[in-house]
């Protein structure tokens, strides 16, 4: 690799090392059990509106106290606190930023996929692509919003607190939409973290692939536990470990298991494709489930195809040899872009229909 893209990646990564402790909002309760339900919702914040709704209550109850309205100590303490927890991920958010990020994401896939409809993807380009992505969508947007973050904090949020976030789902509906339009290139052309690993992979070390089954199950064993801990313990251990904040460059809280971590994910990368994405990722997993039904995909033009299979080796993953094998289920296909610029006929196309001969 030449001297400049190492350099781009150094700069990168040291751009993102600004060690702040992030400081953790407690939430705090102030519940007068003697007190009547409007009073308890205007000491905690909240509009009395809400809270009767949570509490399931008419609204001429406002003015009557917990005892007179049927309503327990606990079951006060939980509708308070489900409540505060809505208002404090809200209030943590910065809606202008996120709106103009996904703005500018939407922008990023039409341009990606526009450049792999017409085979324009190269691999001088790929590379300032992609330190592109994670310099825009990683260090200066910051972690959040990302694609692992929707699924995994709706997950964690639900069975800790009971809470679903809307915004949160429309954001996860948004991206899972954007891979069954155009198979997993937000993954592979908008998410920071994975285009910071796929960087590093250009650097020449010898590769390896690791077999799919062991990926996937070792993915779907980690999503397991992001659903187990949460609903049982109300345990994120994820988030304490979770790479993407790496990019929080005026609040960065990678702890040392963070640190760790990450450092091996991305030591992991210059052998290994994607290693975060293909083991750990509960998006990924969601995306390669959404990724089977994708529009715009990698279609092989079986009548021109020369039985080469070089598009199965230079594909990073399994993906192309579960296409070319037409397999019912591939494995990841990250839109690199790799099968359509290196076959030596040229029919691999991203589009929409493939041949419907098959290959002999």
């Amino acid at each position: 690799m030449p001297k400049k893209y190492i350099l781009i990646l150094t700069l990168m990564v040291f751009a993102g090392l600004n060690v702040n402790a992030e400081s953790q909002d407690k939430i705090v309760l102030q519940v007068d059990t003697s007190g009547t339900i409007a009073k308890i919702a205007e000491d905690n914040g909240l509009t009395t509106e809400k809270l009767l709704n949570v509490l399931k209550l008419r609204p001429d109850q406002s003015q009557q106290t917990l005892a007179e309205a049927g309503v327990s100590p606990d079951k006060i303490q939980k509708a308070v606190r489900k409540l505060k927890v809505l208002q404090a991920t809200e209030n943590a958010k910065d809606w202008k930023q996120i709106v103009s990020k996904f703005g500018l994401w939407i922008l990023a896939l039409a341009a990606a996929t526009l450049l792999l409809t017409r085979k324009k993807v190269t691999t001088r380009m790929r590379i300032f692509w992609l330190a592109g992505t994670t310099l825009l969508f990683g260090f200066l947007y910051g972690s959040d919003p990302n694609p692992m973050g929707t699924i995994k904090d709706a997950i964690v949020l639900l069975g800790k607190e009971g809470v679903i976030f809307p915004p949160r789902l429309i954001a996860a509906a948004i991206f899972l939409l954007m891979v069954v339009v155009s198979n997993k290139a937000i993954c592979g052309w908008g998410c920071h973290f994975g285009a910071l690993q796929d960087i590093l992979h250009f650097i020449p070390f010898r590769k390896f692939k690791l077999p799919f089954w062991l990926t996937n199950s070792i993915r779907l064993a980690v999503f397991g536990s992001v659903v187990l801990l949460a609903f049982a313990w109300g345990l994120d251990w994820v988030g304490e470990i979770d790479p993407f904040k790496l990019f929080n460059v005026s609040n960065w809280a990678l702890g040392l298991a963070g640190m760790i971590f990450t450092a091996v994910i991305l030591m992991l990368s210059l052998f290994f494709y994607r290693p975060w994405c293909q083991l750990f990722c509960p998006f990924g997993l969601a995306g390669w489930l959404a990724e089977q039904f994708s529009l715009l995909r990698p279609r092989i033009d079986r009548e021109g195809c020369l039985k080469c299979q070089k598009c199965v080796g230079v594909c990073p993953t399994h993906a192309m040899k579960g296409i070319y094998h037409d397999k019912k289920f591939r494995a990841d296909c990250f839109a690199c872009g790799q099968c359509i610029s290196q076959c030596p006929a040229q029919v691999i196309n991203w589009k929409h229909q493939s041949s419907r001969k098959e290959l002999k």
